[in-house]
């Protein structure tokens, strides 16, 4: 969420306890990669949390992201896929567990504090977004 409402207001970002310097981080750092990936249940979460932050703001905050979305690769992961995580599941939730699974052999970028150990312990490509603010 931090990414699509950088790219669409700056000034909307003190919602999310993020400053306009961060969110310039943050859209720097991402467009290094020449792929971006998303899942269809992060999708779904970011809408209905801009939904509720941006309120009659909303339909233009879809408006302005449309094309960004569009640059974004869609990853499925079956629901049968993350009921079988058990605990994890339990513990991260749906769509956290979805981009678990989702990150096989990329890197995978959260604030989650929670979700970023998880993976650090298992070894996997992960990186906090405070990593990225601290480094400036």
């Amino acid at each position: 969420l931090y990414i699509l409402l950088a790219a669409y207001n700056t000034k909307r970002l003190a919602k999310l306890n993020i400053t306009e310097n961060q969110a310039e981080l943050l859209l720097s750092f991402v467009a290094q990669f020449k792929e971006r990936i998303i899942t269809p249940h992060t999708l779904a979460e970011m809408s209905n949390l801009a939904k509720r932050i941006l309120k009659d703001e909303f339909p233009i905050f879809i408006q302005c992201i449309t094309p960004l979305l569009y640059e974004i690769k869609e990853r499925q992961i079956d629901k049968d896929s993350i009921l079988k995580q058990g605990k994890m599941n339990m513990h991260f939730g749906i769509t956290d567990t979805a981009l678990f699974l989702s990150s096989d052999h990329d890197l995978l970028l959260t604030s989650d504090f929670s979700l970023f150990q998880y993976c650090y312990n298992l070894n996997k490509e992960v990186m906090h977004t405070e990593s990225i603010f601290s480094k400036f």
